[in-house]
């Protein structure tokens, strides 16, 4: 099948984002799909047999893009599409952007399926910057204008799923197909062994990993780190990744806030900020803790740091909603959003009871085969070729 997979994310950039993308399109080619892919730049590395890249904006390079107007870039990232989509007998168009929504709404105009694939929830996202109540309606009733244009909706999470059907889209419209992990990068190693690499001490540590933002709730995770050091006083919180704003806007709570926050709690010496790691070694930080701990405060994505925490298998601390494949003291540990103390005393009991540490994590690795990328490929092919035989 020919698929026009349209984005707007750097792929040259290691984020969730770019490795979803990535990860999506090299085993959608995998299983035998050619796959014409739209991003704005080029990956670090090879990308395989039966990938087309273009880049929407070639002037990105020459630094232009912030002077062209939106207007430009609209008709420039058109005139891209409406070519791909003449020269390369495209089957079904797979769009990863609800503000743009341009290659949906050419495919819907030409007779090709549609299919758009959503990773959060914008109104939710536009509420914790602050945004006036209007500007955040105004978003919502333009999200809700263009899923009436689309054939079918790809939901990362269930949580999405329900946010959105709950404002009146069918659901029937939506399929919630997970996030997913590379298990040939993330798998279980010697934790000794990657200790030793990283110099990490051999006191229980405590892991999280992602870019720094309001929703992932590490200030809840900081402040439970007091009752888990009252009882073990040499235990780490290692936190791994970096703090990304917006161009005029303040995340709170920044770094600072974070590292203050550690500070008058007298936990500094607990708490290690590693800043950016290069993608291929976030595996180690991984291995080398006992526990890893997601403590988002809302289900507004899928992220990709649970299943690969799964994969390496190691016990998980999460909030719920994002993935029917965590079951509370069987998959994972799953506590309310925004409650230190609850974190606390999931952390307390995992470090304290092996038995129970090791039972979570081994069912956390099996379940992870589920969710490797070929399969969350192989599941969102499955409806793009619904799609196309039902337009046939």
């Amino acid at each position: 099948m020919n698929i026009l997979f349209s984005t707007r994310e750097r792929l040259s950039f290691a984020s969730g984002k770019a490795v979803h993308v990535l990860e999506l399109t090299k085993n959608l080619a995998k299983i035998g799909n050619k796959v014409h892919l739209i991003a704005l730049d080029e990956p670090n590395g090879e990308m395989g047999q039966n990938i087309f890249l273009y880049y929407p904006f070639p002037f990105v390079k020459k630094r232009f893009l912030a002077l062209a107007s939106s207007w430009i870039q609209r008709l420039h990232l058109r005139f891209l599409i409406s070519k791909i989509i003449e020269k390369e007998d495209i089957d079904v168009i797979y769009e990863r952007d609800n503000d743009l929504n341009l290659g949906c709404l050419i495919g819907q105009k030409r007779g090709i399926p549609t299919v758009l694939e959503l990773n959060g929830i914008p109104p939710k996202d536009m509420e914790m910057y602050g945004y006036e109540k209007s500007l955040v309606e105004k978003r919502l009733k333009l999200e809700m204008e263009q899923f009436e244009k689309v054939d079918k909706i790809v939901a990362v999470s269930q949580g999405i799923k329900e946010y959105y059907v709950s404002r009146g889209l069918d659901e029937k419209k939506v399929v919630v197909i997970n996030n997913g992990v590379n298990t040939d990068l993330f798998k279980p190693m010697d934790r000794n062994e990657c200790r030793k690499e990283l110099n990490t001490g051999s006191c229980s540590l405590i892991c999280f990993v992602g870019v720094f933002k309001p929703w992932q709730g590490l200030e809840y995770l900081i402040e439970a780190m007091p009752s888990v050091i009252e009882h073990l006083p040499c235990a780490k919180l290692i936190i791994v990744g970096y703090f990304k704003e917006p161009k005029g806007f303040e995340f709170k709570p920044s770094i600072k806030d974070l590292i203050a926050l550690a500070e008058r709690l007298e936990i500094a010496e607990n708490i290690v900020f590693t800043g950016r790691v290069p993608y291929h070694r976030i595996p180690l930080y991984i291995n080398a803790s006992d526990i890893c701990v997601c403590p988002r405060i809302n289900r507004g994505g899928s992220p990709l740091k649970i299943f690969e925490y799964m994969a390496c298998s190691k016990s998980v601390i999460t909030t719920p909603g994002f993935t029917d494949a965590l079951r509370h003291l069987e998959t994972a540990v799953i506590v309310e959003p925004k409650n230190s103390k609850a974190i606390a005393e999931a952390i307390l009991l995992l470090l304290s009871d092996e038995d129970l540490r090791n039972k979570i994590a081994e069912n956390a690795f099996r379940e992870s085969k589920k969710h490797s990328w070929l399969n969350v490929s192989k599941e969102v092919l499955k409806v793009l070729e619904e799609e196309v035989k039902s337009q046939d």
